[in-house]
């Protein structure tokens, strides 16, 4: 499907019946000490906003139904709580978008993630847990985990 296709990502919950039910198969196969696996997002750029701030709080790398890991410019100290937007690509209708609450758990720079170091120097990795997501928030999410993800390796 062509992310610039203008539908609503109902259009796209309808025609794949079973996301919610395959992400979940998904998460119970975690070989993490994870509530959810994460799925890496194949896409440019999916930001996520701070509507309290009116900025970007960065750019997600990989993502679960139970929250996400961001790419930012700025840390983020452990358990501030964000009114967060994050919208869908490909998507003009901003009611697609989801919406909840995100708590920040950790921030760590770039550079010390080994494995990371080289691609993103003077960035923050933060970890976020998603707290009042709906359930069109969870099967948007699944949605976008079937269009752009894949597990990790």
């Amino acid at each position: 499907m062509e992310l610039t296709e203008n539908i609503c990502i109902t259009d796209i919950k309808h025609n794949k019946d079973t996301t919610m039910e395959m992400a979940q198969q998904m998460d119970n196969r975690s070989l993490e000490n994870r509530k959810h696996v994460r799925y890496q997002i194949d896409h440019d750029s999916i930001p996520i906003f701070d509507l309290g701030a009116a900025s970007s709080l960065g750019s997600v790398e990989n993502i679960a139904v139970g929250g996400c890991l961001l790419l930012s410019d700025q840390a983020a100290m452990p358990d501030q709580v964000f009114s967060i937007i994050i919208p869908v690509p490909g998507q003009l209708d901003e009611r697609c978008a989801i919406r909840c609450s995100a708590r920040s758990l950790w921030s760590n720079p770039s550079e010390e993630l080994s494995a990371r170091a080289n691609r993103s120097p003077g960035k923050f990795w933060t970890g976020y847990e998603f707290l009042d997501i709906s359930e069109n928030g969870v099967e948007t999410i699944g949605a976008l985990i079937a269009m752009l993800g894949r597990p990790p390796n």
